[in-house]
């Protein structure tokens, strides 16, 4: 039985093996004769379309044709073949050299999610982790504000360090999300010998990463307030994984970093509370700027004696800042015995600043009269 598409002979299965149909899809890939390698792929049967090399081979063709639908699908069998790794190191390779980031960031992904149905292949996973991260960076990089595609590879970075999911939905055939950085951190791997996968060095690139995107972005257009806390409690997560007896200049770096991430938080989540329509997303968002707050706090006084002045003043001044939004946050929550200590943590500001905001939030609050006694202010 033969076929003719596109001026060429497609050969049925009684008279060519799979061997050489896969010739002829390379063939018609070598060629750019994508349609042909299309229709020789379909003409095959389903069992042999899932092979590993088919798909490999359509994949090549899928990425160069710009059909993403078909490269997604072929990498999807890849993934699910017997062996997969080669293959999809293969994959990644051709999309790399052929241009297309995003095919390639596809087959790395499907990569990252063999470690978590496999046991862990040759290649490093911190550095497998990396490569991905890195690669959605140029991504970013590379596109202009407002190209359509830009969400798409913010959510992705932000989802490649914490809460990725794959590509499909759960199912059979994908049943499990992929591992991320903070997921895989917090399993503290080891190698064959016992060796920590990600020790000081692997933590502190995850780490300063994260931090370097959150802050590079908190004041662009580009991400939105959501990601902006996604990517910089990512990295608080991963400084709670480092070990205790890290040395003094490097335990004051990452009490600094939290510090600037915990205030970055608490006023990106404030922002998100005062437009949110929903109550219970509003009520969600201030206890997470509390939770926030009360954690700069803590790191502040950990390290106020050891701050030379001009940091300690900078750090004051956002102290101030934040219990403002604290007080604000208590009165939405009707948590009105803490008002009072909200207003106590204030004099460490020697701001009469911050009490006027306090009054403030309180004039403009629905705080039953029988409850102001509470606030820590004189009636």
């Amino acid at each position: 039985m033969t076929a003719y598409h596109g001026g060429m002979l497609v050969p049925g299965f009684g008279r060519r093996t799979y061997l050489g149909y896969r010739k002829l899809i390379q063939c018609c890939t070598s060629l750019n004769d994508f349609d042909a390698a299309r229709a020789i792929y379909y003409a095959m049967t389903e069992a042999a379309q899932r092979e590993a090399l088919t798909c490999y081979l359509m994949h090549k063709a899928a990425v160069r044709s710009g059909d993403e639908e078909l490269a997604a699908e072929c990498l999807e069998n890849v993934a699910l073949a017997n062996p997969a790794r080669e293959y999809l190191y293969a994959c990644v390779v051709d999309a790399q050299q052929t241009g297309e980031k995003r095919c390639a960031i596809a087959a790395l992904k499907k990569l990252v999610l063999c470690h978590e149905l496999k046991a862990p292949g040759p290649v490093h996973l911190p550095a497998l982790l990396r490569c991905t991260i890195r690669l959605l960076w140029t991504c970013l990089d590379d596109q202009v504000e407002g190209d359509s595609n830009q969400s798409v590879t913010i959510q992705d970075l932000c989802d490649m360090f914490e809460g990725g999911r794959c590509s499909t939905p759960r199912s059979e055939r994908c049943p499990l999300t992929i591992l991320t950085a903070v997921k895989v951190i917090g399993r503290a791997p080891s190698d064959e010998n016992g060796n920590s996968l990600f020790d000081i060095t692997e933590l502190e690139w995850f780490c300063r990463s994260a931090y370097n995107l959150g802050m590079k972005h908190a004041s662009t257009s580009t991400w939105s307030l959501r990601h902006i806390v996604q990517i910089l409690e990512v990295c608080i997560s991963i400084r709670g994984a480092f070990p205790q007896d890290l040395d003094a200049d490097t335990s004051a770096d990452l009490s600094l970093k939290a510090i600037f991430c915990h205030f970055m938080i608490a006023s990106a989540l404030v922002a998100l509370a005062r437009a949110e329509d929903k109550c219970e997303q509003r009520g969600s968002d201030y206890r997470r700027m509390r939770e926030h707050i009360a954690a700069f706090d803590n790191e502040f006084q950990s390290l106020l004696k050891s701050l030379d002045e001009r940091v300690s003043e900078d750090l004051v001044g956002k102290l101030a800042i934040l219990l403002v939004f604290d007080f604000e946050g208590a009165l939405a929550g009707e948590q009105w015995p803490e008002l009072a200590e909200c207003v106590r943590r204030a004099e460490i500001c020697k701001d009469a600043g911050v009490y006027q905001a306090m009054g403030d939030c309180l004039l403009r609050s629905n705080m039953p009269p029988e409850c102001k006694s509470l606030s820590g202010f004189p009636l």
